[in-house]
C-alpha cells in the first residue's frame, strides 16, 4: 500500500488540511499521515 506523509513547520494546519483531503481523495487506496517538523499542539478540530 503507498504510504503519504505530508509535513509542515508547525503541524498548525496546512498539512493536516492535506491530510483531510487525501483521506477523501483517496479512500482506502494510501496510508495518509501528517506531521510537524517542530512539535506544536494539533488543532483540537483536527479530523482523524
Amino acid at each position: 500500500m503507498t504510504r503519504i506523509l505530508f509535513l509542515c513547520v508547525a503541524n498548525s494546519a496546512r498539512s493536516q488540511m492535506a491530510e483531510g483531503l487525501a483521506r477523501d481523495l483517496l479512500p482506502g487506496r494510501c496510508c495518509v499521515g501528517c506531521q510537524a517538523l517542530r512539535g506544536r499542539k494539533s488543532h483540537r478540530l483536527r479530523r482523524r
